[in-house]
């Protein structure tokens, strides 16, 4: 895109899933084909050279999942699918400095989530199994060293934010920490 030139794009959808993988209610570390969810969401995008040097990229989904039916858990009809967030927001730039060395960094939100669609409450505390959303911040150097050779470093997690990556109703994964990633992109 040459400066000044942008672009946005919108999205509605919905995403219906027969025959969904819940917990077996004998067995809870197998799986049954038993549930139907669905996802109705909205997604804007926009694109822009905001001069000759400067991109940028933004976008955000809203996502409402659900429950729609479930033969073995008729009670959790309506809750939100697991590891689904409501709200997503991703925001990239790079910058092209002299000697055409490449700069960019940018932002990333994820909105909480639950841990199960079929048990969503803790039969402890009765409480929703969520977890909180997290931003993460990132940021990369990009410089060519041949015609189709360019040496690359990514940084991911810049304030090596604490965070979970997924939860699920027995474990969570964690998030990755600061990340730094030197590589070499060939482009033929």
């Amino acid at each position: 895109m040459g400066a000044g030139q942008s672009s946005l794009r919108a999205a509605l959808f919905r995403t219906e899933k027969t025959n969904a993988r819940e917990p077996d209610p004998t067995n809870p570390v197998l799986n049954v084909l038993s549930g139907n969810q669905r996802v109705d969401g909205f997604e804007l995008e926009g694109r822009g050279s905001l001069t000759r040097h400067l991109k940028l990229m933004s976008s955000y989904a809203l996502l409402d999942s659900r429950l729609v039916s479930s033969q073995y858990y008729p009670a959790a009809v309506g809750a939100r699918l697991a590891n689904v967030p409501e709200n997503t927001f991703t925001s990239w730039t790079t910058y092209d400095l002299p000697r055409k060395l490449e700069v960019g960094g940018g932002a990333q939100y994820i909105g909480s989530r639950t841990a199960s669609s079929t048990v969503p409450l803790d039969p402890t505390t009765h409480l929703v199994k969520e977890l909180p959303g997290y931003w993460l911040f990132s940021a990369m150097a990009k410089y060519p060293i041949a015609e189709r050779l360019d040496l690359q470093l990514n940084l991911y997690n810049l304030t090596n934010k604490y965070y979970y990556d997924e939860i699920h109703p027995a474990h969570i994964v964690v998030g990755a920490g600061f990340t730094a990633l030197l590589g070499v992109n060939f482009r033929f």
